[in-house]
């Protein structure tokens, strides 16, 4: 009897035991369907970094409240480089930041990670993904060199054809002219996007990370309309394309899961999908919704840029003193854009001297009826005219 009783104890207590790991494994199911899906999107600019999240309230991504955080750097050096250190603690400490809000809310599952980047970025890494060069960037100080490769192309009778294949002008805001700066380096192995390289570095793995359409394009190195490395271009700058990853949709998660030390970081983020960045003027376009040809995105900031999205297989020419830019399978992003915007009115404070009457004045003024205009061209363009 004492052995009958024994065996039915245990058995009871194996399944009293059973019934529990059951019931905390559907209260962890319910628990996690209950919570809200969110993604988090992290935007990489040159002076400061943000990381939020957004949930899908009908059909618009909504920021979550309190989610917010930003911080501010300094990550361009003169030469018009930045430095992926700098930029990289950054993002960690934002990502920190509004990880552990989420965390602590307990109230949502972070289903997608994506990033929107200046554009454009270009970094050479080794064999291991780790950076050996600066990254090379919109603020490119490379005159002498656009010059030389613009009087090449034009002399070979190329100039035109370049600029309708690559959407943009031989210019030192694309990376052209800074690769042909830079000095050579056996090191690089690879030439990936910022956000690539962040990625490699979370995410591991031996294979370079693709870039998105938008992060190709922008370099200027690229056919935008077939997606595609520009061969006649990089041979003129001696770039092999072998060295330059393969041009991906953006919407096709980046492979590999977080490495021990971030998942251990970001528990809430381990089995989370990374995502290729937009570049900052197309993620512009689709947050003020100006997805269609019939509405054109306008931004103001220290610089200022207009854009429209347009079908590809629209765009027959590119518009002379425009720019055009691949930002998915199916559309590009037609524009152009000034290095002043905000700082145009900076300017104008400081040299006008005027007193806060005379700017209400000017404010309330209806636009050009001062009859004094002037083409805010203090920096130069950035869209080839």
């Amino acid at each position: 009897m004492k052995i009958v009783a024994t065996t039915v104890v245990a058995a009871a207590a194996l399944g009293s035991a059973w019934a529990y790991r059951r019931s905390v494994r559907i209260q962890r199911a319910v628990e996690v369907k209950e919570k809200a899906h969110a993604i988090l999107v992290v935007d990489i600019g040159s002076s400061s970094v943000r990381a939020s999240a957004y949930v899908l309230r009908g059909d618009t991504w909504t920021l979550v409240p309190g989610s917010l955080h930003q911080l501010k750097m300094r990550a361009l050096a003169n030469d018009g480089t930045a430095l992926v250190h700098v930029i990289q603690q950054a993002v960690e400490r934002v990502k920190d930041l509004t990880v552990a809000w989420l965390t602590q809310q307990g109230a949502f599952r972070i289903v997608g990670v994506g990033f929107s980047c200046f554009a454009m970025s270009l970094v050479g890494v080794n064999s291991d993904g780790k950076p050996v060069t600066p990254v090379l960037t919109y603020a490119g100080r490379c005159a002498s060199q656009a010059k030389a490769l613009s009087q090449t192309l034009a002399h070979q009778g190329l100039q035109h054809e370049t600029y309708n294949r690559t959407g943009v002008p031989i210019h030192p805001a694309y990376a052209a002219p800074q690769l042909l700066k830079l000095q050579p380096n056996d090191r690089v192995v690879t030439w990936q996007s910022l956000v690539g390289v962040l990625l490699r570095q979370w995410l591991g793995g031996e294979s370079p990370i693709p870039m998105s359409y938008s992060e190709a394009s922008w370099t200027g190195l690229a056919d935008f309309r077939d997606a595609v490395w520009d061969r006649k271009l990089l041979e003129l700058i001696q770039i092999d394309p072998a060295t330059l990853p393969s041009i991906q949709d953006p919407s096709i998660p980046a492979t590999g899961r977080l490495q021990p030390a971030y998942a251990k970081r970001w528990p809430l983020l381990q089995d989370t999908p990374y995502f290729l960045a937009l570049a900052d003027g197309a993620a512009a376009n689709i947050g003020s919704h100006c997805v269609a040809p019939d509405r054109i995105g306008l931004t103001v900031g220290t610089s200022a840029a207009m854009r429209v999205l347009v079908p590809v297989g629209q765009i027959v020419k590119v518009p002379r003193g425009l720019w055009c830019y691949r930002v998915s399978a199916t559309h590009a992003i037609v524009g152009g854009a000034l290095t002043d915007g905000g700082s145009v009115f900076e300017w104008a404070l400081q040299t006008l001297a005027l007193s806060p009457d005379a700017i209400r004045q000017v404010g309330a003024m209806a636009p050009a009826e001062h009859g004094l205009s002037m083409l805010p061209f203090l920096n130069g363009t950035v869209s080839g005219s």
